[in-house]
């Protein structure tokens, strides 16, 4: 008898390198989140074989558990409403010879089947959908075959389940499965699917009663591959332990062990007890971008949207940690999932101390970059720094109070924090001075050079994904709006000035935040010129070839598509006349005949004398 939590290794052929991977599964809900594309699926049904209970069933549901039913319902050949009608009215669900199998079945015929033979079952669905829908059900074998119907209260004309809703269906289908106490260990690829969300959070807190050890009791062990924030519950650190991190088909899986040291800190537990959706969305990102609070998520979205930087295509989500302290815990627990996360920090994050240093100090790119200025890594250049900017502050500051206590980390400093206000401020004010300001600074320090250090410390911070608003806080970079009052109407207000700005301005105003949202979107960008020029290329030359011998606008056709395929289509090809006298060879012009590529540089004109590579490769560009 296993058991739980059980340790299950396996390796799949084409994908993780074929390495060994290992999954525990918990006594409870066993979460698998991960990008598209990444092995969830695979995952699941490697663990279906292995998830073996001496006198229970192990129970697999595929994300395409309605299929049959969708392509019934759908009309898929295109007939017309007349023959889709007459096709969902007939419209069964397996046979009556099916019941003895349906553990096995990996789609929604499996469950009606359990509905079927087992009328408590039928019950205990039939008394949730009542009273959530206001719908009843009803099974029935019909010419061996059994036909489903629901009808709209007690007193409603029955009708063929074709004609209900799918998230519906799909309810119907989990709870069934859900239900059924053979079925020790049930494995759900995308639950979420065609549910709304209020639903989905119904959903899960049927899964988490019905969750448990399988083996001491009727519950079950419940494995779920998700992609939805609603399906996912972390209450507590421990609750870390058990989601499955997946990045891609090459990267070994990530589960947190239950030993891990970061699960006991204090404001891990502060931090996932306020968890949002914003938050837990960042569990299912790749890259999940750090900034400090609500404010900066808006400015950083609307930046992203003005500038077509797409980072949401790498796998990056914006993320804001409200709380002094947060932001290193979350990036601390971000790293223990095997994700890559990039911080936005105010520029208190650094004065304050080498926390957030210490987050990115381990990166390739940091440690080059430190070895690049002499120094054996990012922590002790850092230690460096902040070391000389602190001892230049706190004997210097009478040079620079006249000036930096004029900066908002002065003014609105709390009664007891001078030292921390008086860092904070003059690095406020080395950051935005230009040089003559510091040329007229008298004394021991030399202002000029330290501002130099920490420009370059923060250059090769961000090369290690950790940027810092320069300017000081989010608000100092506002082109309209005032940093008064709430400041998420602020932000509100000063994104929606963007539409009306030109993308230069914004690129200017914000270039601490376009820095770090273009480091997020580092990802080959989708360039339609390619594949186009690469078929004008391949097709120019055997035309040019035979051009004096082409006779027809016909032949001319065909000779692209003789090389082209249907690919000739694509494009408008012209010849010349010929020259009677044969001394001027003819002239071929291409142009595009679909106006939905993203290409510029067309019409293109050719003649056999011309460098057609380079002419292509000069004309033919990505439509910016």
């Amino acid at each position: 008898m296993p058991s739980f939590p059980l340790e299950v290794t396996f390796a799949l052929p084409k994908l993780y390198g074929s390495r060994q991977q290992r999954v525990t599964i918990h006594p409870g809900i066993t979460y698998l989140i991960g990008p598209n594309g990444s092995g969830k699926t695979q995952v699941l049904r490697a663990l279906r074989g292995r998830l073996i209970l001496p006198n229970r069933q192990t129970r697999y549901l595929a994300a395409g558990r309605l299929g049959n039913f969708e392509s019934t319902r759908c009309d898929a050949t295109g007939y017309g409403e007349s023959h889709w009608v007459a096709q969902v009215n007939q419209m069964r669900f397996g046979s009556s010879e099916e019941g003895g199998r349906r553990h096995s079945m990996e789609s929604a015929s499996g469950d009606f089947q359990t509905l079927m033979l087992r009328p408590d079952i039928q019950i205990k669905v039939a008394e949730r959908l009542g009273k959530l829908f206001k719908r009843d059900l009803t099974l029935e074998w019909s010419a061996g075959a059994l036909l489903i119907k629901v009808s709209r209260g007690k007193a409603g004309e029955p009708y063929t389940a074709a004609y209900e809703a799918s998230g519906l269906i799909q309810l119907i289908v989990i709870l069934a499965a859900l239900y059924d106490d053979d079925v020790g260990i049930l494995l759900i690829d995308e639950p979420e699917l065609s549910l709304h969300p209020q639903l989905q959070a119904f959903l899960l807190n049927e899964l988490e009663r019905a969750a448990g050890d399988p083996t001491t009791s009727r519950r079950k062990a419940i494995v779920i591959s998700t992609h939805s924030t609603e399906m996912l519950r972390v209450l507590a650190p421990d609750d870390l332990t058990h989601l499955t991190f997946f990045q891609d088909a090459d990267t070994d899986l990530v589960q947190i062990p239950p030993t891990a040291g970061e699960l006991r800190d204090r404001k891990l537990s502060a931090l996932i007890a306020r968890l949002g959706q914003s938050h837990k969305a960042a569990l299912f990102a790749q890259q999940p971008l750090l900034v400090e609070g609500p404010s900066d998520a808006v400015i950083c979205h609307a930046v992203n949207v003005k500038l077509d930087l797409h980072i949401e295509a790498t796998g990056c989500q914006i993320v804001p940690i409200i709380g002094k302290g947060q932001m290193p815990v979350m990036a601390k627990l971000m790293r223990l999932a095997g994700k890559k996360p990039i911080i936005l920090a105010d520029l208190d994050g650094f004065s304050d101390g080498l926390d957030l240093v210490g987050i990115f100090a381990a990166e390739p790119a940091a440690t080059r970059a430190a070895n690049e200025q002499g120094h054996s890594d990012l922590s002790a250049f850092a230690r460096t720094v902040h070391t000389a900017f602190c001892q230049a502050v706190d004997r210097g500051w009478d040079q620079l109070a006249a000036i930096a206590d004029k900066e908002p980390y002065w003014l609105t400093r709390s009664p007891g924090s001078d030292t921390e206000a008086r860092r904070r401020a003059a690095l406020a004010f080395l950051m935005k001075a230009q040089p003559h300001d510091l040329d007229r600074l008298e004394g021991e320090n030399d202002w000029t050079g330290l501002k130099a250090r920490l420009v370059a410390l923060f250059d090769f911070m961000e090369r290690a994904g950790c940027f810092i608003l320069r300017r000081g806080t989010i608000e100092s970079y506002y082109l309209v709006a005032k940093a008064v009052g709430e400041k998420p109407y602020a932000a509100a207000e000063e994104a929606a000035s963007f539409a009306s700005r030109a993308t230069q301005d914004i690129r200017l105003a914000y270039a601490d935040i376009v820095r770090c949202l273009e480091f997020a979107s580092k990802h080959p960008d989708v360039d339609e010129s390619g594949p186009i020029r690469r078929l004008v290329l391949s097709v120019v030359g055997p035309i040019l070839h035979d051009a004096e011998t082409i006779e027809s606008d016909h032949e001319l056709a065909a000779s692209a598509k003789r090389v082209l395929g249907d690919k000739a289509s694509i494009f408008k090809f012209a010849l010349s006349p010929r020259d009677p006298e044969g001394k001027v060879s003819r002239t071929l012009t291409v142009d595009l005949s679909s106006s939905l590529l993203e290409v510029t540089g067309f019409p293109l004109t050719f003649r056999r004398d011309t460098n057609v590579l380079a002419e292509v490769e000069a004309r033919v560009k990505p439509r910016k």
